[in-house]
Order: structure tokens, then C-alpha cells, then sequence
């Protein structure tokens, strides 16, 4: 028998699971997201009744104006959702997590930017940071995720 005929007889798995793929600190992240996503449901249906302040990325709600508050809270179910994807290993996970990133950069830029237009001064957005290098996380792990099985359909 040839060396290319030969059959490989290792019945040992070594595919990842998408938790394996997974670090503790996207874990973490992700059920506060999760959790405030939730609650943000909750704060969106009684915003009517409620004065609540809400601010992300720089956009922040001034009590009256509504479209602000209801735009902040939409973003933090969006995350909620991308964090639900990522715990509950989902295919879709990681490719919604690199688009919302990716506004969520848009979102950090523009609002420096119209600080900075308006004379308001030049402020650093520290998202920005988290942003990177939770992009540099989703886009390192992108194909290998596709790839994954979930956890619970290893045996």
C-alpha cells in the first residue's frame, strides 16, 4: 500500500467549540450586554411613564428629546442581541458583532467629531479602545467561529 493510500485511522476530535474560542472577558461583556439589552426592553416600553437618562458612544438624551433616548436603547438591545449570539454560540454571532462594531465606531467618531465642529473641544471616546480590540477579537476568530461546533453538539 502506497504512503498516499494509507487511511487515517485517528478517531480523535480536535475542533473547537465556539465557547473554547471564546475568552472570559467576551463572556463577561457579554452577559452585562446581555442583561442591560433585557432591561433596555423594559426602559424602552416604560420610557413613556419614566424619566430616564440613557447615554452611549457619546449620544446622550437630554429628557426631552425622546429620539435620543428611544436611538440609545435600540442600541443597547442590538447589543444584547450580538451578546446573546456570542453566549449562546450562534453562527451569526460573530459577523453581527463585527457589524454593529464597526457602527459603533461610526457612532464614537461622529459624536467627537460634532463635539469638536460645535467647539465644544476635542474629547477621546474610550469606547473607541474596547471597540478595537474587541474588533481585533471578532475578526481574528471570524472564519474559526463559522467553523466551530456548538458545545453541545460535541459528544
Amino acid at each position: 500500500m502506497a504512503h498516499s493510500d494509507q487511511v487515517d485511522l485517528n478517531f480523535e476530535d480536535d475542533s473547537k467549540t465556539r465557547k473554547q474560542l471564546r475568552p472570559l472577558i467576551i463572556t463577561i461583556c457579554s452577559w452585562c450586554f446581555l442583561i442591560v439589552g433585557g432591561l433596555s426592553i423594559l426602559l424602552l416600553a416604560a420610557s413613556p411613564f419614566l424619566n430616564v437618562s440613557v447615554q452611549l458612544y457619546g449620544i446622550e438624551d437630554s429628557g426631552s428629546d425622546k429620539f435620543a433616548q428611544v436611538f440609545v436603547l435600540a442600541l443597547f438591545i442590538l447589543h444584547g442581541v450580538v451578546a446573546a449570539g456570542l453566549l449562546f454560540e450562534q453562527k451569526w454571532g460573530v459577523m453581527l458583532g463585527i457589524i454593529v462594531a464597526y457602527m459603533a465606531v461610526g457612532i464614537c467618531c461622529y459624536t467627537m467629531w460634532m463635539r469638536l465642529a460645535h467647539g465644544g473641544g476635542f474629547v477621546f471616546r474610550g469606547e473607541l479602545v474596547a471597540l478595537a480590540l474587541y474588533l481585533w477579537w471578532l475578526h481574528k476568530n471570524n472564519y474559526a467561529w463559522k467553523e466551530a461546533i456548538h458545545s453541545n453538539d460535541k459528544l
